[in-house]
C-alpha cells in the first residue's frame, strides 16, 4: 500500500505541472508554449469574470454556428484570465485628448490568456479559432524582448552624449542644445515607460519627491511599486531606467546626464515579470515580458494620465510585419485605442537586421523608430522597411544606471525611440505654451517633416532604411515659432470615378464606425480627387502640410484592412493642394447579404482634416483681361484688366502681336484699359 501511495503521488508531481504550462524558457520569435490569446463574442462568454474554466463556456452549439463544433469541446483548456481586468463594454466611448471629440475605442474586455494542454501545436489551435463564430479574435503569446544589444568592443569608450550635441562637428544629433532655447519641456508632459520598471531612487531621475518619476503600476506583478528591481542578468533587468534617463534625466543639475526634456513626468509602467507569470510555476520566464501583459500595461497608461507611450521593446518576427497592420491580438488594440484617444505612441523597430519593422512597431497607429549611429549610418542591427516611420540615434552614449550613475554605452533602438519621445515631449509642450492644439497625428507628421535627409537617403523624401529621415528637434521647434502659423481645416467632398468592381475585400471593424464585420464583400472602387483651398494664403511659398488621419474619411486602394485613412497630396502651393483618395461601395457579403452602402464615405462626402503650417499673409492681385481674342486687319478694339483681390499698386505694359510674327510690340497705353 506505502509503494502505491508514493508512486500516484510522484505521478501527480510530474503530471500536472506540464499540463498546459511552457516547459522550457521562451523563446523570442517564437509563439510560447501552452498559452493562447483568445477574444470571445459575447455569445461566445456571456458572463464577464476575472477567471474563468471550460464550463463557463456555452455547453452546445447555437444555431447560427451551423455544423461548428461547441467551443467548449473545441477549446479544452484549464484556466482563463482576463487581459484587461478593469475594461468594461462601456468604456468604449472616450474621448480625445485633444480635440474633445468622441471616439469610439475597441472593445477590449473579452480578452483572455488560456492554458492550454496542448504546448506543440498553438498556431494550429489559433487558426481553427479563428473561424469559430463564437471567437471574434485569436492569437498566440509571444515574449517580447528589450530592443537593445550589447557592443562587441570591450575597450569602446562612448564619449559624451553626441546624439544631442555632436562633438565631432557632423549633424548626426538631433540639435538639442538649439531646440531648448525654444522649449525645455514642460511638467505637465508625462511619457509612460513601459519596460522593466524605472530606479525612481536614481538621482537624476527624480529629486526624492517623485515629482518628476511619478507613481505607476507594475502591471506584471500586480502591485503598485514599478521599481527596476528585476534579478541582474534576467531580461529587462535595468532597461527602463536607461530609457527614462534618456527620455527625460533631470538636466542643467550639474549630475550625470541631460536627458532630451528638461522638464517632463515619467510614468513608470513595469510589464516584464520579476519572477514569471501566473501561468509559469517554474520561473523560466522571470525578467520577461509578454504581450497580454504589456497590453494591460498601455491600457494603464492611456486610463492614467500619459501623453506619450514609450516601448522599448519588440517581437523579433510576426506575420504580417512587412506592412502597416492593425493585429487582432490585446497589445496592439490597446496600443490602437490609445492612438485613437490622441496618445503619441512610440515603439522600437527592433535589433534583428530585418528588413522589416517588429513588431508592435508595426501596428496602425505607434511611430516606429529606427538606430542611427555616430556617422549618421543605419546601425546594421536596427530593422527597417516600409513600415518604418523615423530614425534616431541610439548606439554608444551614456544614460543613467539603475542604483545610481551611469551606463556608459547604450546602443540599441531601445534607445531611439525615447529620444523620439522626448522630441515628441518638446513639441507638446510647445503646442500647449502657445495653445496651438496639435494632436498626435501633428506632431508625428511634424517629425517626419522636419526629419534630416540623411545623406545615405540619396534625396528621397521616405526610404525603408531612414523613413522620413533622423529626428530633429530645432527644426520641428522652429517651424511653430512666429510668424509661422498653425492652420486646421477640414474639406468635405470630390469627384468620384470608378476604377473597379466585384473587387473582393476583407474588411475588419477596428473600432472605426463603418459598421462592417471582418469578412469577404464585392465591392466597386471609386477614386475620388479634387482640390483643397486653404483658408489663408501662405505668402513665403508652400506650406508643410500633411493630413490628420484619425478624422478623415478615405482609403487606400491597395489595403483599407486595417481602415487607416490615406490621402496622397499633390501639388502643394501656397494656396492649396491637390488630393487623391478611394471609397468602397459594398455591394454584398459573399452570403448575399445586401449592403449598397459607402465605406468610409460617399465621394461626395468624402472628408479631409489637415493640417498646414507655414507664414499666412496676402495674396498678390490677380488680373482678368476682357476683350477680343484677335482682330482684323483694319479693326480696332479695347481690352480692360479687371484687378482683385492681393494687396499693392498695379501697373500695366500692354503689348500685341501680329499675325504670324514671334515676336511681341509695345502699344503705349496707360491705366487699366488699351485700345
Amino acid at each position: 500500500m506505502r509503494t502505491v501511495f508514493v508512486t500516484l503521488l510522484f505521478a501527480s508531481l510530474f503530471v500536472t505541472p506540464l499540463f498546459g504550462q511552457p516547459q522550457q524558457a521562451p523563446n523570442p520569435g517564437e509563439p510560447v508554449e501552452g498559452v493562447v490569446l483568445v477574444k470571445f463574442t459575447p455569445e461566445g462568454l456571456p458572463d464577464l469574470k476575472q477567471r474563468i474554466h471550460p464550463n463557463d463556456l456555452p455547453e452546445a452549439a447555437s444555431r447560427s454556428m451551423g455544423s461548428r463544433p461547441p467551443l467548449r469541446r473545441m477549446l479544452p483548456f484549464n484556466e482563463g484570465r482576463r487581459v484587461f481586468s478593469d475594461f468594461t463594454p462601456a468604456d468604449t466611448l472616450a474621448r480625445h485628448r485633444t480635440t474633445g471629440e468622441q471616439v469610439r475605442l475597441v472593445d477590449l474586455s473579452r480578452w483572455y490568456t488560456l492554458t492550454v494542454p496542448d504546448t506543440s501545436r498553438i498556431e494550429a489551435l489559433v487558426k481553427r479559432l479563428e473561424k469559430h463564430p463564437l471567437v471574434e479574435a485569436a492569437a498566440p503569446e509571444y515574449p517580447l524582448r528589450p530592443s537593445v544589444v550589447t557592443p562587441d568592443d570591450p575597450e569602446f569608450e562612448s564619449g559624451d552624449q553626441w546624439h544631442l550635441d555632436n562633438p565631432i562637428g557632423n549633424d548626426a544629433d538631433i540639435d538639442a542644445p538649439e531646440a531648448w532655447e525654444l522649449n525645455k519641456g514642460r511638467s505637465d508632459v508625462t511619457i509612460a515607460v513601459l519596460d522593466g520598471g524605472v530606479d525612481y531612487n536614481h538621482p537624476d531621475l527624480d529629486p526624492g519627491n517623485r515629482s518628476r518619476v511619478i507613481q505607476g503600476y507594475d502591471v506584471a506583478d500586480n502591485d503598485g511599486d514599478a521599481m527596476d528591481d528585476i534579478p541582474s542578468g534576467k531580461g529587462f533587468a535595468g532597461h527602463g531606467t536607461k530609457v527614462a534617463g534618456v527620455a527625460g534625466a533631470i538636466t542643467d543639475n550639474n549630475q550625470d546626464i541631460a536627458g532630451v526634456m528638461w522638464n517632463t513626468q515619467i510614468m513608470p509602467v513595469k510589464v516584464a515579470f520579476t519572477d514569471g507569470p501566473w501561468w509559469d510555476p517554474f520561473g523560466w520566464t522571470q525578467g520577461s515580458a509578454f504581450r497580454a501583459v504589456s497590453a494591460e500595461g498601455v491600457n494603464y497608461a492611456r486610463n492614467n494620465g500619459a501623453d506619450i507611450i514609450n516601448m522599448s521593446f519588440g517581437s523579433p518576427d510576426y506575420p504580417g510585419t512587412l506592412e502597416r497592420m492593425f493585429i487582432g491580438n490585446p497589445l496592439g488594440e490597446a496600443a490602437y485605442n490609445a492612438y485613437l484617444q490622441g496618445i503619441v505612441v512610440i515603439a522600437s523597430s527592433g535589433n534583428d537586421s530585418n528588413d522589416h519593422v517588429g513588431f508592435p512597431a508595426t501596428n496602425s497607429g505607434v511611430i516606429s523608430v529606427g538606430n542611427t549611429t555616430i556617422t549618421d549610418s543605419r546601425n546594421s542591427n536596427s530593422n527597417y522597411g516600409p513600415a518604418l516611420d523615423l530614425v534616431a540615434p541610439g548606439t554608444d552614449y551614456p544614460s543613467t544606471k539603475r542604483g545610481g550613475g551611469v551606463d556608459p554605452d547604450v546602443f540599441g533602438t531601445s534607445f531611439s525611440a525615447p529620444t523620439v519621445s522626448g522630441v515628441a515631449g518638446l513639441i507638446l509642450s510647445e503646442s500647449r505654451d502657445r495653445n496651438l492644439g496639435l494632436t498626435n497625428d501633428d506632431i508625428e507628421h511634424l517629425m517626419e517633416k522636419t526629419a534630416d535627409n540623411v545623406e545615405d537617403m540619396d534625396g528621397q523624401d521616405i526610404t525603408d532604411e531612414f523613413g522620413h529621415g533622423r529626428i530633429n528637434a530645432r527644426k520641428a521647434l522652429e517651424a511653430l515659432q512666429s510668424p509661422n502659423d498653425v492652420i486646421t481645416a477640414t474639406h468635405t467632398g470630390g469627384s468620384g470615378n470608378k476604377v473597379d468592381d466585384d473587387f473582393k475585400q476583407i474588411f475588419f471593424d477596428n473600432g472605426r464606425p463603418t459598421g462592417l464585420a471582418s469578412g469577404t464583400y464585392f465591392v466597386d472602387v471609386y477614386e475620388v480627387t479634387g482640390h483643397v483651398s486653404f483658408p489663408t494664403y501662405f505668402q513665403n511659398g508652400p506650406p508643410m502640410v500633411w493630413i490628420r488621419e484619425r478624422s478623415t474619411k478615405g482609403w487606400s486602394i491597395a489595403n483599407p484592412n486595417n481602415e487607416m485613412p490615406w490621402v496622397k497630396i499633390t501639388n502643394v502651393t501656397q494656396s492649396g493642394f491637390d488630393y487623391r483618395t478611394y471609397v468602397y461601395y459594398v455591394e454584398s457579403d459573399i452570403n448575399g447579404r445586401q449592403y449598397d452602402s459607402y465605406y468610409p464615405a460617399s465621394p461626395s462626402n468624402v472628408e479631409l482634416a489637415y493640417t498646414a503650417i507655414g507664414e499666412p499673409g496676402t495674396p498678390p492681385p490677380e488680373a482678368t483681361l476682357s476683350g477680343p481674342s484677335n482682330l482684323e486687319s483694319g479693326q480696332t478694339g479695347t481690352w480692360t484688366a479687371d484687378v482683385s483681390g492681393g494687396q499693392g499698386s498695379t501697373s500695366y505694359v500692354w503689348e500685341y502681336r501680329p499675325l504670324g510674327s514671334f515676336s511681341w510690340q509695345s502699344k503705349y497705353c496707360t491705366g487699366e484699359s488699351c485700345s
